[in-house]
């Protein structure tokens, strides 16, 4: 099963018959040793009557696929049909297991938005449908709310013919050192070899931060000689969790309990390419001389939380706006092998965040397409403006009235209408104007 989320403003939206609609292109394809197994495309689309509707809603989805235990190179993109040379691909491996016949087993631990019995009123939800329940996936793994619990669903498989007293299911809370902070556990009978087994796992008393929930199955139940366990990383946002239960931890436990203290190298790498993007040239030299791993894992740490605003609330907002950002970019920004995030467009939307107002002018004759970006909030109001020189280079910064980037007041003569074929509104005093540092 392969599932996805996204937030709606991830695409780009086009007016028509007063209303605005975006349309994406999803296609996932499998190979095991070059040879194709799968190959499918998809299409979602949303509609809204009004700008302001955008962004209120996720996208997510569920896909199943039957295929044999082997080793898998996956490649998944995401086509935006509304801008089609903004598209996103991942490449990602999975390696699907082989169950055995004498013990046993279970499927993957799977987290969820929701989890109810099937019904009249989410028949609907066909594809989200399991074993009579409807199971709408948290592929984020992030669990938040006023009141956030912990919702998985998975499978046991061959209860009743290895262990037909019963079994045993103890459910763990760990944190991002793996130390155990709860714990909760109850017996169940045997009485099939595929038993549906589902929680709602209250973590409304936990800090905001990293953690491991883990699902064991002991069996027999009376006597255990034997266990099965699964697990998944997740990161609970917990805006009610008092100031002293955090204020309690030293600095150490506080790193060992953020996301970037269970970092694999590669993607501690990628975070710190990122963050060059924002930081500053001291910042950028101490990143230089990072040798190990857990010594770019405290940087990052140190870096983010430098950036954090409002320490009460537990959520670190500065990099939640990045983290959107990145999303933002690496959707609408490719240029051929550079993601998104690691273009001039990604550069500034990962420094000022998505544009309030982005409008995209097309190519037209001998007039190069450009984008015109918009921040009211920043410097009293600034406009960035984008051209599409060539196909190799495809779009730079040629132009700004924000004090810190580069500033060129015909530029529209420069890179869009060299001819000169056409008056432009943008030689008006209104782009070119700004306060000088």
């Amino acid at each position: 099963e392969f599932y996805y989320t996204l937030p709606d403003n991830s695409f780009h939206y086009l007016s028509k018959d007063n209303k605005y609609n975006a349309q994406a292109e999803f296609k996932l394809i499998l190979k095991e040793n070059e040879k194709v197994i799968l190959d499918t495309v998809w299409t979602i689309s949303n509609t809204v009557e009004l700008v302001n509707q955008i962004g209120n809603i996720d996208f997510f989805g569920s896909k199943s696929f039957n295929i044999s235990s082997a080793n898998y190179n996956c490649i998944f993109s995401i086509k935006d049909l509304n801008e089609p040379s903004s598209i996103f691909v991942k490449e990602f491996k999975i390696q699907p297991k082989k169950f055995s016949n004498n013990s046993i087993e279970l499927s993957d631990l799977q987290l969820a938005n929701l989890i109810e019995p099937k019904s009249e009123n989410n028949s609907n939800w066909f594809e989200f449908i399991k074993n009579n329940y409807v199971v709408l996936p948290n592929p984020d793994a992030e669990i938040s709310g006023d009141e956030p619990s912990i919702l998985t669903y998975f499978e046991i498989y061959d209860a009743k013919k290895i262990a037909p007293d019963g079994i045993k299911i103890m459910y763990s809370l760990l944190d991002a050192s793996k130390k155990e902070i709860t714990q909760y556990s109850r017996e169940r009978n045997s009485d099939s070899d595929k038993l549906i087994e589902t929680i709602k796992f209250p973590v409304d008393v936990i800090p905001t931060g990293v953690y491991y929930f883990s699902a064991k199955v002991l069996y027999p139940k009376t006597k255990p000689q034997d266990s099965i366990s699964i697990s998944k990383r997740i990161y609970i946002i917990n805006k009610n969790v008092p100031l002293k239960q955090l204020s309690a931890f030293s600095e150490d436990e506080l790193f060992e309990k953020s996301e970037f203290a269970s970092m694999i190298d590669n993607r501690v790498d990628l975070e710190i390419r990122m963050a060059r993007k924002i930081a500053a040239a001291e910042e950028i030299a101490s990143m230089d001389k990072l040798g190990t791993v857990k010594a770019k894992q405290r940087f990052l740490y140190k870096f983010w939380k430098s950036r954090d605003t409002d320490t009460i609330n537990g959520i670190n907002e500065r990099l939640e706006k990045f983290r959107k950002s990145v999303n933002f970019a690496n959707l609408h920004f490719v240029q051929g092998s550079k993601e998104g995030w690691d273009t001039e467009r990604g550069e500034i939307a990962l420094r000022y965040g998505i544009p309030e107002t982005r409008n995209i002018n097309e190519s037209v004759g001998s007039i190069n397409s450009f984008e015109e970006w918009q921040y009211n909030t920043i410097e009293g109001g600034v406009y960035f403006f984008f051209v599409n020189v060539s196909a190799h280079s495809g779009y730079i910064l040629v132009h700004s009235t924000h004090p810190k980037h580069i500033y060129n007041p015909d530029w529209y003569k420069q890179y869009v209408d060299k001819l000169g074929s056409s008056d432009s509104k943008y030689q008006n005093n209104q782009f070119n104007t700004r306060q000088r540092r």
